[in-house]
């Protein structure tokens, strides 16, 4: 039986009792480190994904940053999936979408404020499963950081360093 998924952007549009909801999917997943503030967190959230039972099975957060190394300014990605909805491709689906998302709008800015995507992936399995420099999703493979995370990247098309 094939699972049916919904995904719902949220950017900048995150609700009271959507943010209650969120906060109570990473308490459950374990997902914040401490010392992490929840709620500002979820103000961070672009996409929401709900089962057929409407419950929320995964999220993902972008915060732009300052990369010294690259000298500009990117989306900082994350992403949490619950544990028994890991390996249906969910995650990878997220990325697309919110990488398309993110690039149409870099489109429409005058400024340019953030020049493309910048994650860390932090699973040693999927560190191990993800050896390919330039993956589908379009993410280059720029080095280690310091905690020894594979660093990706991508550039909005027309980014300009």
């Amino acid at each position: 039986m094939e699972q049916k998924y919904s995904f719902e952007n949220v950017w900048q549009r995150v609700s009271t009792d959507l943010n209650n909801e969120i906060i109570e999917f990473w308490k459950r997943n374990h997902a914040l480190p401490s010392g992490e503030d929840p709620e500002e967190r979820a103000d961070q959230v672009v996409l929401v994904v709900r089962n057929e039972r409407h419950e929320i099975i995964a999220v993902n957060t972008a915060v732009k940053i300052f990369a010294k190394r690259f000298r500009n300014s990117f989306y900082f990605y994350r992403t949490m999936t619950a544990g028994g909805f890991r390996n249906l491709g969910v995650a990878e689906d997220m990325l697309n979408i919110t990488r398309d998302f993110f690039e149409a709008l870099f489109k429409k800015e005058k400024t340019k404020t953030c020049i493309g995507i910048l994650l860390t992936v932090e699973s040693e399995i999927l560190a191990a499963r993800f050896r390919q420099a330039i993956r589908p999703t379009k993410f280059i493979f720029m080095g280690y950081n310091e905690n020894g995370y594979q660093l990706r990247v991508y550039y909005f098309e027309g980014a300009e360093i």
